[in-house]
């Protein structure tokens, strides 16, 4: 007798993609853009404030990807979605929190 015993769902590769995406880029993030707001609130617009802004604004568009990757690896079948989950929040609050900071920032002057 042939006794099948319950079958492990593979991770989605989605939700670790955005997961990976997600901590490499949100913590990029969260280190780049108060330094960005310092140095613009420090002696004004310069290279390097330019250099600082591009690189955040890239991450942050790399938190949008992570983002739709995890939502995209919530709604995949028989796979285990806690990377995707992990993904969607981790994303979702680092977006909010750069939102918040563009806020104070622009409420300040």
């Amino acid at each position: 007798m042939d006794s099948v015993g319950p079958v492990e769902l593979k991770h989605s590769g989605l939700g670790i993609a955005s997961f990976a995406i997600s901590a490499v880029f949100g913590t990029f993030s969260l280190v780049i853009i108060p330094d960005i707001t310092e140095i613009l609130n420090g002696m004004g617009p310069s290279l390097d404030a330019i250099v600082l802004a591009l690189a955040a604004m890239m991450s942050v568009i790399m938190d949008f990807v992570a983002l739709g990757l995890g939502l995209g690896g919530i709604f995949q079948k028989n796979r285990q979605k806690i990377f995707a989950i992990l993904g969607t929040i981790c994303s979702s609050m680092i977006i909010m929190f750069v939102i918040y900071l563009f806020v104070i920032g622009t409420n300040s002057r």
